[in-house]
């Protein structure tokens, strides 16, 4: 594992995780406070929560993912709040709201159209997210992107998944 890999764009992914001698991906790290969601779910249709803090987490960090290879996104939370659905469901809705080509959305991350959205979407391979207590049930969610460019291996994401919980 190297920390802060050289790179030739400005900003990068925190490390460069290399699986055998084979296979390297990339891992970019980070960590939500505390806090209420800014948007909270339906009680009467009960729909999965979409986190407005998780999906800017994400959109924020996705300038630093890198073309040529698999990129994995791991997010700590102070508490785990979320479940897998609530994962999928606010990775769906950015998904929607780039393809809506909502301006502000696409502005506030310097997106000029959906495109630039995608292109820099289909670098993401993997989301993790983290909650304190790796015993727990729920210690870890996995979403895995459908539009991965490079999508991890199968024995990479057993070996990733295991390194994450207790």
């Amino acid at each position: 594992m190297a920390y802060e890999p050289q790179c030739s764009q400005a900003r990068c992914p925190d490390f460069a995780v290399t699986y055998t001698t084979s296979l390297t991906f990339m891992l970019e790290v980070t960590r939500l406070q505390a806090g209420p969601p800014l948007t909270t779910p339906n009680p009467a249709t009960a729909e999965p929560l979409v986190d407005e803090r998780l999906a800017d987490a994400v959109c924020s960090k996705l300038s630093q993912l890198l073309p040529h290879g698999g990129n994995v996104l791991l997010i700590g939370l102070e508490t785990m709040s979320l479940t897998n659905e609530d994962l999928r469901a606010t990775l769906v809705h950015l998904q929607q709201r780039a393809e809506r080509e909502e301006a502000g959305f696409l502005a506030r991350y310097g997106w000029r159209k959906r495109a630039d959205f995608f292109r820099y979407y289909g670098r993401l391979s993997e989301v993790l997210v983290r909650g304190p207590d790796l015993r727990a049930a729920d210690a870890l969610l996995a979403w895995v992107n459908p539009r991965a460019k490079h999508p991890l291996p199968g024995k990479v994401q057993t070996v990733l998944y295991r390194s994450q919980t207790g």
